[in-house]
């Protein structure tokens, strides 16, 4: 396997670790502000990736990597818990 291409999935496994779990945590801030603590008490509110790859192993870790050593590029993803009848009584 070419040493490059090592390095360059390794960056874009950081950066998508790093962007995934902003966004999903930032998610979980807003979510908690207006009144559905379900994210918070799952402990999603955090900058730490572990809940979140706890939560999504294999969007944010068997995904990424697969897509981008089979593709070339990386795609994964990852979600922030909600309590839908709490959406339901404030859409």
């Amino acid at each position: 396997m070419d040493p490059s291409l090592l390095a360059k999935g390794f960056a874009w496994f950081f950066v998508f670790i790093i962007s995934t779990v902003l966004h999903e945590a930032s998610h979980a801030y807003v979510a908690m502000k207006f009144g559905d603590r379900t994210a918070l008490e799952a402990g999603q509110v955090t900058l730490d990736p572990t809940p979140h790859i706890r939560r999504e192993p294999f969007g944010m870790i068997l995904a990424p990597l697969l897509t981008f050593f089979l593709n070339g590029w990386m795609l994964g993803w990852a979600s922030a818990p909600y309590d839908p009848n709490w959406e339901r009584q404030f859409p």
